[in-house]
């Protein structure tokens, strides 16, 4: 994670969707499934970007883990990206299950790419 925050930090967010941030360097920012088995999923997106912001600290958090129907567990965790005020510039929600009766897996993880070539990924929440 560290090499991943040297890498983004100090950078500007140009633009966003509930997919992707984009940074003045270029790079990508993306919140992906990024393995799993059969039934289960992951998935994040991205919420309440403010445009212009400089990053300068990432922090992974795990809000929640639980059992759902027919033994299918799910874990859920906030990326959370703050500019140089310390403030929070963006929030990126992510989730993970574990398919049907909890037999599979899945991951969902940071993704940081510069001209469609992956330079970091960072697991964020799997169950």
């Amino acid at each position: 994670m560290k090499k991943l925050i040297e890498a983004i930090k100090y950078q500007r967010i140009t633009e966003w969707n509930e997919e992707e941030i984009v940074l003045a360097n270029g790079m990508v920012l993306s919140l992906e499934e990024t393995d799993s088995d059969c039934c289960a999923s992951a998935s994040g997106e991205w919420i309440d970007v403010k445009l212009a912001a400089v990053i300068t600290d990432v922090q992974i958090e795990i809000d929640s883990y639980q059992e759902e129907a027919y033994g299918t567990e799910e874990s859920k965790a906030t990326v959370t990206i703050f500019n140089n005020r310390n403030e929070v510039c963006a929030i990126g929600k992510a989730e993970a299950d574990s398919g049907n009766d909890g037999y599979y897996y899945s991951v969902c993880s940071l993704v940081v790419r510069l001209n469609n070539e992956e330079l970091f990924e960072e697991k964020v929440v799997d169950c």
